[in-house]
């Protein structure tokens, strides 16, 4: 069971194959957003990534851990987390997404079946309130498989 504090917004269940999902008309009232997706691939490998409010330019930086190994990215047209390939389990933490005088920060923790854990940041440099959040696969032709889970809650201001 969640926090008090967790309200749910949104829940999909992948129900045919899909290259992304999106929750939309995300509503400002929180002060941040959890995204909890339970997701796997359809075929091939390839990393879990997060867009906003449809922007694919360049505005977007990260560094990821994962089994003791990191990556930084600086100038990507997304936030990059770990690989979904074997049924991966990925928590977001979206701080401040209606705040519009600061940049968006996700914070994300995931692995999967493969043993594969790690942690990701990453900004959006934009001040834009959050209004929508895209999750697809980094590898073009990756499909989210039937069955895969993806819930957004909101956070109330304590």
């Amino acid at each position: 069971k969640m926090a008090l504090t967790y309200e749910p917004i949104a829940q999909g269940i992948v129900s045919s194959l899909q290259a992304y999902f999106e929750f939309s008309n995300i509503p400002n009232t929180y002060t941040d957003l959890v995204v909890i997706a339970d997701c796997k691939y359809n075929s091939g490998g390839g990393d879990l990534n997060w867009r906003v409010n449809g922007d694919n330019s360049t505005n977007y930086s990260w560094q990821r851990f994962e089994n003791a190994a990191a990556v930084r990215v600086n100038n990507s047209t997304m936030i990059n987390t770990t690989d979904a390939l074997n049924n991966g389990m990925f928590v977001g933490h979206f701080m401040n997404y209606a705040n519009t005088s600061v940049n968006k920060v996700v914070l994300t923790q995931c692995g999967n079946v493969n043993q594969n854990v790690g942690v990701s940041v990453g900004t959006w440099r934009s001040n834009s309130a959050i209004t929508s959040i895209q999750i697809f696969a980094e590898l073009s032709g990756n499909q989210w498989a039937v069955g895969s889970r993806f819930s957004l809650y909101g956070i109330k201001a304590a």
